[in-house]
């Protein structure tokens, strides 16, 4: 039998040490100034302080009175970032958010995966590739702003 070898795309491509990208904060500022956000439930947060297992609990702060805007840059593992996106869409469904803004990898499945749940999403190819957390060199992908809005 003749074992597939992967070629060097796929390993720099599908394959990290990590699975967390710590969002840009340039990027993060550039948005918020648009979106103007007041949730994240990725940890760790870029704004607030939310410290519940984000895929189990409601999304919400007593402090805030109004539905969430909500910035999320999820785990970039393919079965993690499915499941925060279904968990955004449902927290949406269920009225606690108006907005939500997801900074994602370019690949197929998770923009498959949003289109599959509403068609009233915009997303936006980000023109570079971004330099993540304290890193060095800039991400071996490219990457999309989603946005997803009730």
């Amino acid at each position: 039998m003749v074992e597939k070898q992967k070629n060097s795309f796929d390993r720099i491509h599908f394959s990290s040490k990590t699975y967390k990208w710590k969002t840009p904060i340039d990027l993060f500022n550039d948005l918020n100034e648009e979106f103007h956000f007041n949730f994240d439930p990725a940890t760790p947060p870029v704004i607030g302080n939310y410290d519940e297992n984000a895929l189990t609990k409601r999304w919400m702060i007593k402090e805030i009175k109004t539905k969430l805007r909500v910035y999320l840059n999820p785990p970039y593992d393919r079965k993690l970032m499915e499941r925060f996106i279904k968990k955004s869409y449902q927290e949406m469904k269920e009225g606690r958010i108006e907005l939500v803004v997801f900074l994602l990898p370019l690949r197929a499945t998770a923009l498959r995966f949003l289109v599959k749940k509403t068609e009233k999403v915009e997303f936006r190819i980000l023109e570079k590739r971004l330099m993540f957390g304290d890193a060095v060199n800039g991400a071996p992908f490219d990457s999309v702003i989603a946005i997803l809005q009730a």
